[in-house]
């Protein structure tokens, strides 16, 4: 079995260095490469495309955003994460849609292994391995431009609240998992570990957001993508969330675990409006895979991990929400 090849990449000696250590015991698992700066990670990359690359921000010549905005258009499927202390907050937009987690120096050496491994053992348990490094996740998080129009008017009002955003997030599961993923990484500031889409909104913020749509940063602007979104009727994620909130309700259900069925009954079709050229199974594996990759709760991945083959695409909403919940009573319940 061929072991991935993981490329680190700092301009400070001394990182390298102590990265070195920090993995010396992932090298039965992993290949490792070390370079010094942005142009030197092209040139190696040039050479053989990697499974992962961690890189700093801040680095002379190619940076870190320019490198990662490079791999996204040359090795679209590389797993691209970023290591990085104090960062302009210009080229941290920039990172956004290039790269997969934000993670903040000093990490933990426990929590960067972690953000390694944990895409890579999910793609090779869902047998979608030999799809790594020529297909780009990020790209199919596809919004339609409905959405992102109803977004920028909202935006564009002198008062509008965290939930009247989220609520229009909710109404698209590529928006949704784009705004998770950075509240549940360091891109802007110490991330939280959350389900909750208005949680997410509240700990960006709203001028964040607004800026990351002027740059064209959460999503694909070009997308082609039909919508039967209005904004005048509740879309069907709200619908979901209604009958969620409602459900759990009734059974006493905390907010946590309501926010985690939500989450899981939205991200069921996640990243399969451009899967035609996959098999059938490997498309049922894509959302629990594209959740890992973007670096969401466990639990989250957990669930969505059980949850593979189980919910039929575009499945009426009581009985999805009955699979979700049937399934979360099953891992509750000890083995016999």
């Amino acid at each position: 079995m061929v072991k991935p090849l993981i490329l680190f990449v700092d301009d400070e000696p001394n990182v390298l260095n102590g990265l070195k250590r920090f993995c010396r015991s992932q090298r039965h698992i992993w290949e490792m490469q070390f370079v010094d700066g942005g142009e030197a990670a092209l040139e190696a990359l040039a050479e053989r495309a990697a499974d992962v690359v961690v890189s700093d921000m801040r680095m002379p010549g190619v940076n870190g955003a320019d490198l990662f905005e490079q791999i996204s258009q040359r090795w679209p499927g590389t797993i691209r994460i970023m290591l990085s202390g104090e960062a302009e907050p210009d080229q941290t937009m920039r990172t956004v849609g290039r790269s997969h987690r934000f993670l903040a120096k000093p990490c933990d050496p426990k929590a960067l292994v972690r953000a390694i491994e944990a895409p890579l053992h999910m793609r090779e348990m869902l047998g979608l391995a030999d799809m790594g490094r020529e297909n780009s996740y990020l790209e199919r998080l596809q919004t339609p431009p409905q959405i992102f129009e109803q977004l920028r008017l909202l935006l564009e009002k002198e008062e509008v609240s965290e939930q009247d955003i989220a609520s229009l997030v909710m109404c698209d599961a590529a928006l949704s998992a784009r705004i998770l993923q950075l509240a549940n990484s360091a891109y802007f500031g110490r991330p939280v570990s959350t389900c909750n889409i208005t949680k997410a909104v509240e700990t960006i913020g709203s001028n964040r957001i607004s800026k990351l749509l002027d740059l064209q940063r959460l999503g694909n602007h070009e997308s082609t993508l039909a919508s039967n979104f209005t904004s005048t009727e509740p879309c069907e994620a709200q619908q979901f969330s209604i009958l969620c909130h409602d459900y759990c309700s009734q059974n006493n259900i905390p907010q946590d675990q309501q926010d985690l069925i939500f989450a899981a009954g939205l991200f069921q079709d996640l990243g399969q409006n451009s899967a035609e050229e996959i098999s059938a199974q490997s498309v049922q594996s894509i959302p629990a895979y594209m959740v890992t990759l973007l670096g969401l709760p466990d639990r989250l991945t957990d669930l969505m991990t059980r949850l593979i083959g189980k919910v039929p695409a575009q499945s009426e909403l009581q009985s999805r929400l009955d699979l979700i919940f049937s399934a979360i009573q099953q891992s509750a319940t000890p083995a016999e």
